[in-house]
């Protein structure tokens, strides 16, 4: 099929649909709503928010720009930011119910529970010593490079004179 050379070649409704595209550059704005309701879908599944949106054919990027201006309370964005925070707050709290749940008949599940909610009483905290004999660290030092303690030490400044 010939492509019109020009309007004259193209009937109304034709030359009407050609302007129209012709005129818009880029992409569309604001969101659409199919693949919104993929999202809100997939993360009311429980999938994380930017695999919802990949699976639903968004890129990462046009997800949190629809994020950003929903947060700001510009339409249509401003809706689907709440619908995607509230799909997530309620996967949260069917999560945390399930594994309350799971907790009643097993202690491991219960005890993992309980140092990822109250980590601060229940999580082991190990000390680890971050001590330096910087006087032994220096000497070694010196004797593997053949340069006098005050060498490496004058070394050592000026290389952090370097970074300042």
């Amino acid at each position: 099929m010939a492509l019109p050379s020009d309007d004259t070649d193209m009937t109304p409704s034709v030359r009407k649909r050609s302007k129209r595209r012709s005129s818009v550059k880029g992409r569309r704005p604001g969101v659409d709503s199919q693949k919104a309701t993929a999202i809100v879908a997939g993360i009311r599944l429980g999938a994380p928010l930017e695999v919802a949106a990949q699976a639903a054919g968004v890129a990462r990027t046009t997800f949190w720009t629809w994020m950003r201006k929903g947060d700001e309370g510009k339409q249509p964005y401003a809706a689907f930011s709440e619908s995607v925070r509230a799909r997530e707050a309620e996967v949260h709290v069917l999560v945390v119910g399930s594994i309350r749940q799971a907790a009643m008949h097993d202690p491991a599940i219960a005890l993992r529970w309980m140092q990822m909610r109250w980590w601060q009483y229940y999580l082991e905290h190990t000390k680890v010593d971050m001590s330096l004999d910087l006087d032994a660290a220096v000497q070694r030092v010196a004797d593997a490079t053949g340069m006098t303690k005050e060498a490496v030490l004058a070394e050592a400044e000026r290389i952090l004179d370097l970074g300042r």
